[in-house]
């Protein structure tokens, strides 16, 4: 036998047992895979639930801070005189957009299809990444 035999021999044999090792470890790298899954569909979800508090917490506020600016311009006579009244005014504005943009991302997040399934079923979104990554 020559040497380009006995090495070609040895490779078959190793290719052989990391073959078997392979086999071995798919059902536990394919739960793992599903696992990482899960997390980021329940993890986009959470962030997705976050801003949408962030987002209500900061409506509410810019509703309080501009009655607080409309008592503050009636108790002056309907007349924006006050610098209290135009900051506060100007928070309640900045307050709104704020909230309207975190709302928006809040939403973006929770109405996205795959997230929801990823999180329901890591399966699912499994098939449809290998899906993507097909075409």
């Amino acid at each position: 036998m020559s040497a380009l035999d006995e090495a070609i021999t040895k490779f078959l044999g190793i290719t052989a047992k990391l073959t078997q090792k392979l086999a071995d470890a798919t059902p536990d790298a394919i739960q793992l895979v599903l696992q990482t899954y899960r997390f980021k569909g329940i993890g986009e979800l959470v962030v997705g639930f976050v801003l949408l508090i962030a987002a209500t917490i900061l409506a509410v506020n810019a509703q309080r801070k501009f009655r607080l600016a409309r008592e503050i311009r009636q108790e002056a006579g309907d007349r924006w005189r006050h610098d209290e009244d135009a900051v506060v005014a100007g928070f309640s504005i900045v307050f709104a957009i704020v909230a309207v943009a975190l709302g928006a991302i809040a939403a973006s997040r929770l109405f996205d299809i795959w997230a929801w399934a990823a999180a329901i079923d890591p399966r699912l979104y499994l098939a449809h990444t290998l899906l993507e990554h097909l075409k």
